[in-house]
């Protein structure tokens, strides 16, 4: 991260003349000078191009009695490389004499950057001054002195004028200022009296420009837009870094992977094409078999080699939206593989900054190794560091507020320290598989009969809930509480020990069947007080599944399939002990069906004969199987029914059978007493007076 600094103002030289002998004590010291020399802040040593975010220590306002109204013009010229700069400053006197003394202003400093070239000084009128080069310290940047030639006296007013360029420089050298064809940036510096301060930036119309940090409104005219910010009121803090890109002018290089990836560089900067698009084509591929999840940018991924995020104090970011990545010109392997994860760690996917950055680092130094580079790890973690913040409460640099940015050095490094710290406990294919059911929604009090769980991004609490039920990490839990957690949390892990052992032992009652959603879902929800208060009803009604299974499982029948999926999906502890209720009462109904066929007398087996029961026993068991227990239960009285009956039927088989007898016994006796059939044909009368008729 580029150190902060902030770049200052100007300052005078005064002289003290006599005029006349003093009128005095003797030995009487003389009156002091009105002013003198004042530094402005130099540029710390840092790699590519600098931030100009965070004021350095202000130097003193030694310009007493000088009247100092200014105006800097930055104008861009991409074509050419450069950005001219016109510093004007309008000095006035306004030290009057002191008795025999009177004073003089004959230096003055103007404020420049590491780099400039073609400094001149003049009057406004021309005439050339002569100056000095003043290199710059370590808080403050170099000044152009300039000899006032002839030296202000009281009453005058002059205009100074300085110019200067800000040519391109190379890549990977600290500086402030940076131009080539593609792109500028640099600080726009003000120096003069509060209100008096004025600056305009110059961009021809075409390329884009953001200005970050103080405002600095536009306005168009005659093919190019000028940014300024007028009458400033505290010169010394006011600050802006001017971005300025034209992205057509980049170089392409492709890299096949995904829908394509298109790497594009600055014209003047060769190596960092090469070194970014080579690590994308294999940094991609092991970076998606390290994670275990394919990729996922929709369309053509883009990465930029750009100055904005070091403008907002960013080595690079990711944009998941547009599928582009922008990164500075600092050729850092950690960096890009850390920005490429992103496209699986964003906002679409995990919810709190500090989560996509801890994966994004700790799978971009896996990926280091897996690439044959020596893999990072943290720096140890202090998380009494005067800037140390909960991560939970780790604010975004680019928004608003005045602490923005603050907490980023140490929201990085806690961050990191995080996953490097259970990933070293759960290895890194436990971390993937934590990824992957964060990702797909798996649930992380799940059933096997449930396979719903919940939709979009996954936050620190059902993270922490994934690294232990699905990670098997143990030490997850104290890190949270370490550096992640609110303090004002805390009790809520307590809380959340105190449920988990509850449903342990709801699971260990379970035999492995889960509890019902409602407490699941309490659980997923960190609602404890709601998940521990079901734990009396869920024990009560998992006993009364015993008891059927138990029942069931003594009459040779199974226990109903349906159940188990019944209590697990259940919206409430209630409906879940309803269920299983009319699962007890139809296996109930269906045992006794059951047991009063195979206990059936041969009497009552006789009657069963000509009304059988084992059609409604099977349409009962299937239908218990199935969870219809109304039906389950109604075939099993029928059964029953059928069964209550059969001695009546038996006793008319038996009625039926001794008419069937005694039938028989006529028609036998019957048979008997007339054995010899008649002959056909007419019979002769018994009476031959009787003739036949």
């Amino acid at each position: 991260m580029p150190s902060s600094r902030r770049l200052l103002a100007s300052a005078a030289f005064a002289g003290l003349l006599l005029l006349a002998a003093p009128s005095g004590p003797a030995g009487a010291e003389p009156a002091p000078p009105a002013a003198v020399v004042a530094a402005v802040p130099a540029v710390p040593a840092a790699p590519a191009v600098l931030q100009a975010a965070g004021p350095l220590r202000a130097a003193e306002d030694r310009t007493e009695g000088l009247r100092v109204e200014t105006s800097a013009t930055y104008t861009v010229d991409l074509a050419a490389s450069v950005v001219h700069v016109e510093h004007l400053a309008t000095l006035t006197h306004q030290t009057p004499s002191s008795g025999a003394w009177y004073y003089t202003f004959e230096e003055f400093a103007v404020p420049t950057l590491p780099g400039a070239t073609g400094v001149a000084a003049t009057w406004d009128d021309g005439t050339a001054l002569r100056f000095r080069l003043q290199p710059g310290t370590d808080e403050y940047v170099p000044a152009v002195v300039v000899s006032l030639r002839p030296v202000l006296t009281y009453g005058d007013t002059r205009t100074l004028r300085v110019t200067y360029d800000l040519p391109a420089q190379p890549p990977r050298v600290a500086t402030y200022a940076q131009v080539n064809p593609a792109f500028a940036t640099f600080p726009v510096i003000l120096d003069g009296d509060p209100g008096l301060a004025s600056a305009r930036v110059v961009v021809p119309d075409g390329p884009e420009v953001e200005v970050v940090g103080d405002a600095m409104a536009p306005t168009s005219a005659g093919g190019s837009t000028t940014w300024s910010a007028d009458a400033v009121a505290d010169p010394v803090a006011w600050q802006a870094q001017v971005v300025v890109r034209d992205d057509d002018a980049l170089v392409p290089a492709d890299v096949a992977y995904g829908d394509g990836v298109r790497v594009l560089g600055w014209p003047d900067d060769a190596e960092w094409l090469a070194f970014t698009t080579d690590l994308a084509r294999r940094g991609l591929p092991v970076l998606e078999e390290a994670i275990g999840r394919s990729w996922t940018v929709t369309g053509e991924l883009r990465i930029l080699e750009a100055a904005t995020p070091s403008a907002y104090g960013y080595a690079g970011w990711y944009d998941h939206a547009s599928g582009t990545i922008e990164i500075g010109d600092t050729l850092d392997a950690r960096v890009t593989l850390h920005e490429l994860a992103h496209a699986w760690f964003n906002g679409t996917t995990f919810e709190g900054r500090w989560i996509g950055e801890a994966l994004a680092d700790e799978y971009a130094a896996l990926a280091m190794e897996r690439l044959g580079q020596e893999r990072p790890v943290p720096a140890p973690l202090d998380p009494s560091r005067p800037d140390a913040v909960r991560l939970v409460d780790w604010e975004d640099a680019r928004a608003d507020g005045p602490e923005a940015g603050t907490h980023d050095e140490y929201g990085y490094a806690a961050s990191w320290w995080v996953a490097h710290e259970v990933a070293a406990e759960i290895g890194a294919e436990s971390l993937s598989a934590v990824v992957a059911a964060a990702v797909d929604g798996v649930d992380a009090y799940p059933a096997a009969t449930d396979d719903a769980g919940p939709s979009g991004p996954t936050g620190w609490q059902r993270l922490l809930d994934l690294l232990e039920q699905v990670g098997g990490s143990q030490r997850a839990e104290q890190v949270f509480r370490d550096v992640v957690v609110a303090q004002g949390d805390l009790p809520l892990l307590d809380a959340r020990a105190a449920a988990r052992a509850e449903y342990r032992r709801l699971l260990d009652a379970g035999a492995g069947w889960a509890p019902p959603a409602a407490v699941r879902d309490a659980m997923a929800d960190w609602d404890f007080a709601a998940a521990t208060a079901a734990v009396p009803a869920v024990l009560a009604l998992l006993e009364e599944r015993d008891a059927l299974t138990a029942e069931l499982d003594g009459a040779g029948l199974d226990a109903p399939g349906a159940l188990q999926g019944q209590v697990e999906n259940a919206g409430s502890v209630a409906e879940a002990a309803e269920q299983v209720d009319d699962a007890a009462r139809a296996a109930s109904a269906l045992v006794a069906a059951d047991a009063g066929r195979d206990d059936a007398d041969p009497f009552t087996r006789l009657g069963l004969l000509v009304g059988g029961v084992d059609g409604d026993l099977a349409a009962g068991a299937a239908a218990l199987d199935e969870g219809r227990y109304d039906d389950a239960a109604a075939a099993a009285e029928r059964a029953s029914a059928t069964l209550g009956s059969a001695p009546a039927r038996a006793a008319a088989v038996l009625a039926g059978l001794l008419v069937l007898a005694a039938g028989g016994v006529v028609l036998v006796r019957r048979r008997r007493s007339d054995p010899t059939p008649a002959p056909a044909g007419p019979r002769a009368p018994a009476d031959p007076s009787h003739p036949v008729a």
